[in-house]
C-alpha cells in the first residue's frame, strides 16, 4: 500500500503506541515502557513492551495483550511479538517517488491486516499534511514589523510552524537594548551575522549578571527562566532572534513603531505572553 508520507514519519507514526488508540476503535489504551520506565508519546524501539487494552466485541469486558518490540529501525521496519499468544505484527517500509510503500503481516489475516493499514495510513496522511511545508527564506524577503525603533524582518512564523518556532532578523543599535527580562514560556537563541553584542544572563540585576561578549559568526542561548539581556557593541549589528515555541511572536508583532523603547507601557502585553520585565534594569550605554 503506497502512503504519502516518508518511510521515517510513517515509522513514527506506527511504532508510537499512544497512535495505536487511535488507529484501533477496539483499543482503549496502552501502556509503554522500557526497562521499567513508562513513557508516553515516545516511538518504540527494540526491547521495549507495550501492553494494549481492548474491549471485546459491544461488550465492556476489556482483554489485554503484552506485546515485545523485537525490531525498530525507522524507515525500514516495525515488529512487535506477544510470545504467550503466539501472535506477532510486522511492518515492513521502502521509499517509493517520495511516499512510503508498506507491507503489513501478522497472524491474525489478512483482513485485519487491510483495516490496519487503512487507518495507519489515513492518520499518517492527516498528521503529514499538518507538517507544512519546508522553509527557506533569502535575507529580505520576509515580512517586515516596526519595533519601538527597530523595524524586524519576518524570517519564519509561529503560524508557518504549527506554533513551533519564531524568527526574526534584526539590526539593533545601542540606544535600542531591552532591560533586564524574563521569558516563562519559551526558549530564546541569537545568531551574530555582523557586529559584535554584549549578553548578560543570569541575575536579577545588571550588576550580578554573567556579562559575555561574541562576535560575528556566534551564536548564544537562553533557556526560558534565565533572565537576560543584550546591547550591540557595533554602531549596529545583525541578528538573528529564535523564539521557541513560537507565540512570543505576538508580543513583537503587537509594538509598532515609536520615537524610543517605552517597556513600562506594556505591562499588558507582558503579562498576556508570559514575560517578566525589570524596566529599571537597562544595560550599560
Amino acid at each position: 500500500m503506497r502512503i504519502e508520507a516518508s518511510p521515517e514519519f510513517f515509522h513514527h507514526v506506527i511504532s508510537t503506541p499512544t497512535n495505536w488508540v487511535e488507529m484501533n476503535p477496539a483499543c482503549i489504551g496502552v501502556e509503554h515502557t522500557r526497562q521499567g520506565r513508562v513513557l508516553t508519546g515516545r516511538p518504540a524501539e527494540t526491547g521495549d513492551l507495550v501492553t494494549q487494552y481492548v474491549l471485546v466485541g459491544s461488550s465492556d469486558t476489556v482483554t489485554t495483550s503484552h506485546w515485545e518490540v523485537t525490531a525498530s529501525h525507522p524507515g525500514r521496519e516495525f515488529a512487535i511479538s506477544d510470545r504467550a499468544a503466539g501472535a506477532h505484527v510486522a511492518w515492513n517500509l521502502t521509499e517509493n517517488g517520495g511516499a512510503t510503500e508498506a507491507v503489513r503481516e501478522s497472524s491474525a489475516g489478512s483482513d485485519v491486516d487491510q483495516y490496519a493499514l487503512d487507518a495507519a495510513r489515513g492518520l499518517a496522511e492527516r498528521r503529514w499534511r499538518e507538517l507544512g511545508s519546508v522553509i527557506a527564506r533569502d535575507r529580505g524577503t520576509g515580512a517586515l514589523s516596526d519595533y519601538y525603533t527597530e523595524t524586524n524582518e519576518q524570517v519564519v512564523g509561529d503560524g508557518e510552524t504549527r506554533g513551533a518556532h519564531t524568527a526574526m532578523r534584526v539590526h539593533v543599535h545601542p540606544e535600542a537594548a531591552p532591560p533586564l527580562h524574563v521569558h516563562t514560556r519559551e526558549d530564546e537563541a541569537w545568531i551574530v551575522l555582523s557586529g559584535a553584542v554584549r549578553f548578560w544572563f543570569g541575575g536579577r540585576t545588571i550588576d550580578t549578571c554573567e556579562t559575555i561578549d561574541v562576535e560575528a559568526g556566534a551564536y548564544a542561548f537562553g533557556p526560558r527562566f534565565v533572565p537576560h539581556t543584550f546591547r550591540t557593541l557595533a554602531d549596529s549589528s545583525e541578528v538573528i532572534i529564535t523564539n521557541t515555541p513560537g507565540k512570543v511572536e505576538g508580543y513583537f508583532l503587537s509594538i509598532g513603531a515609536g520615537d524610543s523603547r517605552d517597556d513600562a507601557a506594556h505591562q499588558d502585553l507582558f503579562n498576556r505572553y508570559g514575560l517578566v520585565v525589570f524596566t529599571d534594569q537597562l544595560p550599560p550605554q
